[in-house]
């Protein structure tokens, strides 16, 4: 189980470090760094979250907290950025 937090966490990091950007239709797409400090969170899109929502949230917080430190207030903040929290919380 550790194992498999690491490389989650590994590959968040590394989708973090790094921005995707296409030249052209034609051409292969282009890497960017980004310096994850430059980075800033979206707008709250949701007051709340449901009930379902947020028993989810607290599971994935559970889950995950040996590896994030991140508290259960942070998390449900995260989600409550996402357009799409149902599908981002399957993710």
């Amino acid at each position: 189980m550790k194992i498999l937090m690491g490389i989650i966490l590994s590959s968040l990091l590394v989708f973090l470090g790094f921005g995707c950007t296409k030249q052209a239709e034609n051409q292969q797409p282009r890497i960017e760094r980004v310096n994850p400090a430059d980075l800033k969170p979206n707008a709250i899109q949701h007051e709340q979250l449901t009930e379902e929502q947020l028993r989810r949230t607290k599971k994935l917080h559970e889950t995950f907290a040996e590896v994030d430190k991140s508290s259960l207030e942070t998390w449900i903040d995260n989600f409550k950025r996402d357009m799409n929290t149902d599908k981002e919380i399957a993710i």
